[in-house]
């Protein structure tokens, strides 16, 4: 294999991580948006309450949490199907079997 068909493999597999680190982040940012806007609007109300029980902010969280995974999963999906689809693709043309 020649240098530059070396590096150009070498720049579409950084290319293909890079997808990958974005795809991670844009799928964990819905339900990192709501733990955080949850757990600030908890922290808020148990410092006017006064209250400070771990479980009072645990359970809200997790509630979030599993309402935004109902409510963004067709979208979660899709998302994950078009990354397949490109990093599939993307190796099937680096291996040369594509």
């Amino acid at each position: 294999m020649s240098t530059i068909a070396s590096m150009s493999s070498v720049e579409q597999v950084i290319d293909l991580g890079r997808q990958a680190l974005i795809t991670t982040l844009v799928i964990a940012s819905p339900f990192l948006v709501a733990a955080i806007v949850i757990g600030l609007i908890t922290a808020f109300l148990q410092t006017i309450t006064q209250i400070q029980d771990p479980s009072i902010s645990f359970v809200p969280k997790l509630i979030g949490t599993i309402v935004v995974a109902a409510a963004a999963l067709p979208w979660l999906i899709e998302r994950m199907m078009e990354f397949s689809s490109v990093a599939f693709s993307s190796l099937a043309l680096m291996t040369g079997s594509g």
